[in-house]
């Protein structure tokens, strides 16, 4: 039972962690995007004219017009639908850490009681003490 809430606490951490994540639209006018809206080490999604769907880690800016991707292709901002930088929600992401460690303690009382229980109802020698209870 406790591994099943070991493993359920560990998928719930998880999902909260990724839903701390969030697509921040980036305005394109006239072919460029406001100074200082991208900025090297960014992880962006973008779609172009085309309808090619892109994703990659920006390596470098310039002048608000031309990025670099990870992989030494430049995009141009003129050539884009839409633009979106992956950004983490600094609020979000502590509420989930916070959420996250009452849940371990929680499960780490649990099985601190469970284990205290074993140990008084069969043995208190295997509790490692050698004590009465």
């Amino acid at each position: 039972m406790l591994g099943r809430l070991h493993k359920v606490a560990l998928l719930l951490a998880l999902a909260m962690l990724a839903g701390c994540v969030a697509y921040q639209p980036v305005a394109l006018r006239d072919g460029t995007f406001p100074l200082g809206a991208v900025r090297a080490g960014d992880n962006v999604r973008a779609e172009t004219r085309s309808g090619e769907a892109l994703a990659f880690e920006v390596v470098s800016v310039e002048s608000g017009s031309t990025m670099t991707t990870d992989e030494g292709r430049r995009v141009e901002a003129g050539d884009l639908t839409s633009l979106r930088i992956v950004r983490r929600d600094k609020h979000k992401t502590h509420l989930a850490l916070g959420v996250i460690g009452s849940v371990a303690v929680a499960a780490l009382l649990i099985s601190t009681a469970e284990a205290t229980v074993v140990c008084v109802q069969y043995d208190t020698n295997l509790c490692g003490n050698g004590l009465p209870p």
